[in-house]
């Protein structure tokens, strides 16, 4: 049993690697992670943690979210490729037909949980869609959040290691060495899923190739045909990759989240490692790119930041005054 990914002529053309971690997928997928007791060695002290830290909220995800078996495609939006804002405003607005069809769909595997039935009528409660977006985004926040900066670092570890294959051997070549499960039979890719035995015509869309730090096991993609089509695949672990971060430092972190709200300390953060453009903070926060302006903008008010313009793009650093907050709070 596998998906075969049918490519035409243009397809290899337009298929693209996701050039950061997308916020969505990883919810899923370390909803899924939390669910079993694979790979301690890589996932255990994150699972212990998070386990201590679960709210009511996230049993509704959860039962959205079963470790085996399909889970909505709804919940992993294209837009999240523009961050976690947009992607969860997608799921928020999400079509009364596609909710219905997805629900429907897990429903073959698993009883709805009684809340869930709000959303499978012609009109759905918008009011129930509104709080999982916000169940979403709490999750996020104590589950990955505060783990993001290495999961950015080892996708990109994993994205340069992609790169060197492209060029010495094509994109059909780097799609080949994905992972064990895939398989790259001209004009073919085939990814042994487990449970599922398709076809997926890509008719000229080409494929998005997301790397992925909560993916385990086998590559998963969307069930819809109709969607634009992509492939998430598991990349390779640093094992010390929960010790980046000390009790200490999470004091640390609260503390600048107490004083300036937790997104525009997550921004103040990010500029402090590196100066980047608006663009960029914005996937690196994985926030919107107005969001990401207007923080920066606030930031550069309170003289916390230095904004300047660098061709069509503005760049931001940390100011002297930036650096002093931080170092006062660390100290």
């Amino acid at each position: 049993m596998s998906l075969r990914i049918h490519f035409g002529v243009d397809d290899l053309a337009r298929t693209r690697f996701a050039t950061e971690p997308d916020p969505l997928w990883e919810v899923l997928l370390s909803l899924h992670m939390l669910q079993t007791d694979d790979e301690p060695d890589v996932y255990g002290r994150w699972r212990r943690r998070i386990k201590s830290q679960l709210e009511d909220s996230d049993r509704r995800l959860i039962d959205l979210a079963p470790a085996e078996g399909y889970s909505p495609d709804f919940l992993t939006p294209a837009e999240s490729v523009h961050g976690l804002d947009a992607g969860l405003q997608a799921i928020v607005g999400t079509p009364a037909a596609r909710l219905g069809a997805d629900l429907r769909d897990l429903a073959e595997d698993r009883p709805l949980p009684s809340w869930a039935h709000a959303l499978t009528t012609p009109e759905p409660d918008r009011g129930t869609m509104t709080r999982l977006g916000g169940a979403i985004r709490s999750y996020h926040d104590r589950a990955l959040a505060p783990f993001w900066s290495s999961i950015r670092r080892q996708t990109s570890q994993d994205l340069d290691s992609r790169a060197r294959v492209v060029v010495a051997g094509g994109l059909a070549g780097a799609a080949a060495e994905l992972h064990p499960k895939i398989h790259w039979r001209p004009p073919v890719l085939e990814v042994d899923i487990g449970h599922v035995d398709s076809d997926l015509w890509l008719d000229g869309r080409g494929l998005r190739l997301v790397p992925s730090f909560f993916c385990h096991r086998h590559p998963i993609a969307l069930r819809d045909t109709s969607l634009q089509p992509v492939l998430v695949y598991p990349i390779h672990h640093d094992l010390t990759w929960h010790q980046t971060t000390t009790p200490r430092d999470h004091d640390h972190l609260r503390a600048l989240d107490d004083l300036l709200g937790s997104t525009r300390a997550k921004v103040l953060r990010e500029i402090s490692r590196s100066a980047c453009s608006t663009t960029e903070l914005s996937q690196r926060t994985s926030i919107s790119l107005a969001s990401a302006s207007e923080h920066a903008r606030v930031l550069h008010a309170a003289g916390l930041v230095q904004t300047r313009r660098a061709g069509r793009s503005v760049q931001h650093s940390i100011s002297s005054s930036g650096s002093t907050l931080l170092r006062n709070i660390v100290s």
